[in-house]
């Protein structure tokens, strides 16, 4: 996050001077760095649109920072929650 939505969507905001290109542009690149995992890059780069939304409504890179540590959670609360899930 703090490359992300820190750096990577100032830099892009600045040299486009469009806040939602910037959001397009570091949600891409959020999306890339996942293309290990093919199947997880679209859902990522519509994860980081939703996270570069946040950091731009709220002005709160921590608020982007807690939505991500929640999400990475998820599937550790449901492998302690439902360990025959997994």
């Amino acid at each position: 996050e703090l490359f992300f939505r820190g750096i990577l969507l100032q830099v892009a905001w600045r040299a486009t001077e469009s806040a939602w290109l910037a959001v397009l542009v570091s949600a891409l690149a959020f999306g890339a760095i996942h293309l290990s995992v093919p199947p997880s890059v679209l859902p990522l780069c519509t994860f980081g649109i939703v996270l570069g939304y946040v950091r731009l409504r709220y002005r709160s890179l921590a608020a982007c920072v807690l939505i991500h540590m929640l999400f990475n959670a998820r599937p550790i609360v449901l492998l302690l929650v439902a360990p025959e899930a997994a």
